[in-house]
């Protein structure tokens, strides 16, 4: 979380931790079925309050508490390929890549108070700073960015491939986003080579391993 309270992983086999990084004790396990998470996402708000779980598998979104570890809310969103809580209201966007378009649910009555329809089925959803913009990543290798206030919808184009990621910067006025190409780019690279030189401390936390 931004305020470096929590920290979590998600594992290959279905498995997700959060740990409580003051006390250093797992705060919350969750085990998906093998149904549930043949794609699966997770998303922590920016307030340290929520964490929410998509398992398209079994078309659910889990909402959990943070501080307590137990479920709050449970949504139903058809193949569910993404998720990015707001990062200053108890929203949660949703992406369903059965019905190619993003539902925006209010956390404390579980509704879904508006829903977008996106060019192509969203897989990736990431919030500006400020909760005003929201991006998505498409396979037909565009992003789409939705103005919530206004509605307009921009679509970008230029990827090679599945547009797998995007992510804001911390003022929102920029966008990075990834693709699946085959053609690595050289900031990559370098950037891989970069991270090499860091070596692992010796503090670990309990969990399995593969974490991704």
């Amino acid at each position: 979380t931004p305020d470096g309270r929590f920290l979590a992983a998600r594992y290959l086999n279905g498995e997700f931790w959060i740990w409580d990084l003051s006390s250093r004790e797992t705060t919350l396990r969750v085990q998906l079925s093998k149904d549930e998470w043949s794609g699966w996402g997770m998303d922590l708000s920016a307030d340290s309050r929520w964490v929410a779980v998509a398992a398209s598998g079994s078309n659910t979104v889990y909402v959990y508490e943070l501080a307590t570890g137990s479920e709050r809310k449970r949504l139903s969103v058809p193949s569910p390929t993404g998720l990015a809580l707001h990062p200053v209201k108890p929203e949660l966007a949703v992406a369903s890549g059965a019905a190619a378009e993003v539902r925006i649910f209010n956390l404390d009555s579980g509704e879904a108070r508006t829903s977008k329809p996106w060019p192509a089925s969203p897989n990736s959803l990431t919030w500006n700073s400020d909760g005003r913009l929201l991006a998505a990543g498409c396979p037909n290798n565009e992003i789409g960015l939705w103005d919530a206030m206004s509605g307009r919808m921009l679509v970008w184009k230029g990827h090679q491939g599945l547009v797998s990621g995007a992510i804001f910067n911390d003022t929102g006025r920029l966008l990075a986003s990834r693709a699946r190409t085959r053609r690595r780019p050289r900031l990559l690279r370098r950037l891989a080579r970069d991270l090499s030189v860091v070596r692992p401390g010796r503090r670990r936390l309990p969990g399995p391993r593969l974490a991704q």
